[in-house]
């Protein structure tokens, strides 16, 4: 009887070292989203002038051993997250070549984004991405953030100011 609870004992130990770390044999040991990575020229909170004429530059970088994208999805979306155009959709091979820039051309400062979006051959989304930057002609600098009281605690209540510079012409909602 003694023999057989050190066995057992023996088969749950190495059980429980062969399940620690990453690399164990209970996971998977591909992690799809994490092997796709988007580059863009903009980060979020990134502010855009109108007049600049500038483009949005994007890049999709992955690692063919784990993951094979079939297609990106490049939507243009509100300040509430609603598309303002079709998405522009990229497939096959042309995921290895460098992607077009996108234009911003909206008439309207405000805050917008780009979410990007990455499918497998079965439609399924392995990765998605949104940047949120500002497009307007006016620069602002966010100082820090005040907040009453100091801490929070769940279920409690608080004020947040922004402590921000910007010109006396714009507004912030």
């Amino acid at each position: 009887m003694v023999r057989i609870v050190k066995v057992l004992l023996l088969f749950l130990f190495t059980l429980f070292l062969l399940s620690c770390g990453n690399d164990n044999i209970f996971m998977s040991l591909s992690n799809s989203e994490n092997s796709v990575t988007f580059k863009t020229s903009i980060n979020s909170g990134d502010v855009m002038d109108p007049d600049s004429g500038e483009t949005i530059e994007i890049s999709i970088e992955y690692d063919e051993s784990i993951v094979r994208p079939d297609r990106l999805e490049i939507a243009f979306l509100d300040a509430q997250g609603l598309e303002i155009s079709e998405p522009q959709i990229i497939d096959g091979d042309k995921l290895n070549e460098p992607l077009p820039p996108i234009a911003v051309s909206s008439p309207d400062e405000n805050l917008y984004s780009i979410r990007l979006s990455v499918f497998d051959n079965d439609d399924s989304l392995i990765k998605e991405e949104i940047i949120s930057f500002f497009y307007s002609r006016d620069t602002f600098v966010i100082r820090g953030i005040v907040a009453y009281p100091n801490t929070f605690v769940p279920g409690g209540q608080g004020l947040i100011f922004p402590d921000v510079e910007a010109s006396d012409t714009m507004s912030f909602r």
